[in-house]
């Protein structure tokens, strides 16, 4: 959640754009995106991965599945 508020941070964004638990098709592990708008406008340009497996310490572009969609390390 602390990169995820550091970004939102970084671009001037809202703290509450932060949510925790979204999963690439219901497929743990989960992460901690950073989204804007709802439905299909929802807009996620990052997600964090936090727990064990390839998502750990991870940035992703939000799409799926995860492990493709892998930009970066944030831990």
């Amino acid at each position: 959640m602390l990169a995820c508020q550091a970004y939102a941070a970084s671009i001037s964004g809202s703290l509450s754009n932060c949510s925790d638990g979204w999963e690439c098709s219901n497929v743990p592990p989960t992460t901690v995106c950073y989204t804007t708008g709802s439905g299909h406008s929802l807009v996620c340009p990052y997600c964090w991965g936090y727990t064990t497996g390839q998502d750990k310490g991870w940035v992703e572009n939000c799409t799926c599945p995860w492990q493709s969609s892998q930009v970066g390390t944030w831990n």
